[in-house]
């Protein structure tokens, strides 16, 4: 399976936080700030860790995304292929690897579609508990496995 950091960035840089001030460079101002709501939806899906991980999983399932999971989770069960999700989620959901992640997404998420993404970002952040965060953050996952 690939990485879970890949699994869940495609949506994540979606979830700018609030504008910062002003900045003489404009681009990094943005970048800064996407990076802060990248980091609070990455830590929001590391407290919810235990939801979280089998909803994407299940996401991704459903999707065949990557290529041949489904026929994985087949073959050797839904509850193996969360095993690996787990262990992959350990690493990827520290700090170091959160903020490194958050870079690599930033750059790749095209201007146009950003508020659109933070928008709906913020929206999951306001959710209060971690059921009502999976379930308003994988359906964002799941739109950009198309």
């Amino acid at each position: 399976m690939t990485r879970l950091a890949l699994l869940t960035l495609t949506f994540i840089v979606a979830c700018g936080g609030a504008d910062t001030p002003a900045d003489p460079d404009p681009s990094a101002a943005r970048r800064r700030t996407l990076a802060e709501g990248c980091n609070e939806i990455f830590v929001r899906q590391r407290d919810c860790t235990d939801p979280f991980i089998p909803g994407l999983v299940d996401a991704r399932i459903a999707a065949n995304v990557p290529a041949g999971i489904a026929e994985r989770a087949e073959a050797e069960g839904r509850d193996a292929i969360i095993a690996e999700a787990m262990a992959e989620w350990a690493e990827d959901s520290k700090d170091q690897a959160i903020a490194a992640t958050c870079e690599r997404v930033i750059q790749s998420i095209p201007p146009d579609q950003q508020q659109e993404m933070r928008e709906a970002g913020d929206a999951c952040l306001a959710e209060s508990g971690c059921e009502a965060f999976v379930a308003c953050i994988i359906p964002m996952i799941e739109a950009r496995f198309r």
